[in-house]
């Protein structure tokens, strides 16, 4: 930071910085300079006394606007001397003092000195402010630099990457899914699990630990990433994330004795509520350690168990079945803000209108979750769950279906019948789509008597399905 300077007189006006060595000389010879000239032109008057014009105080101000205040003081100060001497010398009776042409150079240098100091202070003060922030210039070159470089690795980075959180979800539910094992805790796939959260969340060192019925801790843990340490039951983070069934982070006000060193922990909960695991999260970077990536990390946990739920219920029929998901669904919509769809296509009765479900049940991707059933009449209904979905992206997907079903060849008396329809295939089909986006207040068992309401479906009873946690 730089001392600010107030203008005005030098510190020391007799030493100012920034003079060449030979100033002083300098300052003689232009205070000597007028008086020889002088004397040259005419002798009699050599110090321009009696002149017009007092050419002798050019001398003094020369010199302290060159130089400053004790550089025009001194030249007038000889100027002053040679002048006194010289009447003294001169005169043959008492000799005048000239008093008015000392105090007009004493006045000349003095004004012009003060005058040039004040400037050379002011530029002094700008040049330090200028190497100041051309110092800070220099910096923040080097970290533009630098940023810029973090910049384009993370750009780089970001653009090879194809991870979304769909992405994340598909893959997580078709890797665990491979990975089950029926007798073992967590049915044999901590390590899978804890390595996806590695995988997708940047966590360092976690541990991963199996919760029995009673909502204790099974030790040791069934997984661990890199070497955590043993947890204690009684850790304030686990006790609360067990009790509160939601992830829970340390914040700035813990310490790291309170909290024996852990960051985060994460309930693996399914959709009755039941808690299957508990992650214990010890280390992980800090740039991720971020309320986005936590997110993600509830998210997952959530996923994990809603499939452990799902796996464990092998007799499950298929509006129970999709009545789980829609729990799940709705669960990711009140406790982390993330959309989903419900799309419905009414097929008419016949074959006809079986084909069109089955060939929408073909166009499904890896989150959705189909269901089909029978209404009066002998009408389908094709329901499909769009989870990470808004009604707009629905929208094109129902665009995409109904492009997809014109060009189809397999079902040779559908292409033809839309072809000679001059509406659009779905209207041509009789098929009738609707979207509808899931609300915070919709409730899986709720949505589904409506349907059963509305289309006449027997879907059995759904009393049985389970309510998730609001």
């Amino acid at each position: 930071m730089i001392r600010e300077m107030t203008p005005g007189m030098p510190a020391s006006a007799w030493a100012r910085t920034g003079a060449p060595p030979t100033a002083w000389l300098e300052t003689l010879i232009i205070s000597a300079a007028l008086p020889v000239l002088g004397l040259l032109l005419h002798a009699e008057d050599p110090f321009f006394l009696r002149s017009g014009f007092f050419w002798l105080s050019l001398a003094p101000l020369l010199t302290a606007l060159r130089y400053g205040f004790a550089h025009g003081f001194v030249s007038a100060a000889l100027l002053t001397a040679g002048m006194v001497a010289h009447e003294h010398f001169s005169s043959v009776g008492e000799a005048e003092l000239p008093v008015g042409s000392a105090l007009a150079l004493a006045v000349t240098g003095m004004l012009a000195g003060a005058w040039s100091d004040w400037w050379a202070q002011r530029l002094a003060q700008v040049s330090a402010e200028n190497a100041y922030h051309r110092q800070r210039l220099d910096e923040f070159t080097t970290a533009y630099h630098l940023l810029r470089i973090s910049h384009e690795r993370l750009s780089h980075r970001v653009a090879a990457s194809t991870d979304s959180l769909r992405d994340t979800l598909q893959r997580l539910y078709g890797h665990l899914q491979r990975s089950a094992h029926p007798h073992a805790p967590l049915r044999g796939m901590g390590a899978d699990v804890l390595g996806l959260f590695g995988n997708f969340t940047w966590v360092q060192v976690a541990a991963l630990y199996a919760v029995d019925d009673d909502g204790r801790l099974r030790h040791p843990a069934e997984a661990t990433l890199g070497e955590p340490a043993t947890v204690d039951v009684h850790n304030p983070l686990v006790t609360a994330a067990l009790r509160e069934r939601q992830l829970v982070a340390a914040t700035a006000a813990d310490n790291r004795e309170r909290t024996g060193g852990l960051l985060a922990c994460a309930p693996i909960v399914d959709g009755d509520d039941r808690c299957h695991a508990l992650l214990v999260i010890e280390r992980m970077p800090f740039m991720n350690f971020t309320g986005e990536n936590l997110r993600l990390l509830a998210v997952l946990a959530a996923h994990v168990g809603h499939l452990l739920a799902r796996v464990e219920a092998t007799t499950l029929d298929g509006a129970t079945e999709f009545s789980r998901h829609l729990q799940r669904a709705l669960a990711d919509l009140r406790e982390f803000a993330l959309p989903a769809t419900l799309v419905t296509l009414h097929c008419p009765a016949g074959q006809q209108g079986a084909d069109v479900a089955d060939f929408a049940l073909t166009q499904t991707r890896g989150l959705d979750r189909p269901w089909q059933a029978r209404g009066r009449g002998g009408t389908t209904l094709f329901c499909l769950l769009m989870p990470l979905t808004t009604d707009e992206e629905a929208g094109r997907y129902l665009e995409r279906l109904e492009t997809a079903l014109g060009k189809r060849r397999a079902i040779d008396s559908l292409a033809d019948l839309a072809r000679r329809s001059s509406g659009g295939n779905f209207a041509a089909l009789g098929v009738v789509a609707t979207v509808r986006s899931l609300r915070r207040g919709d409730g899986a068992t709720a949505l589904l008597d409506t349907l059963v309401t509305e289309y006449g479906i027997d879907c059995g009873d759904l009393a049985g399905t389970g309510s998730l946690r609001r």
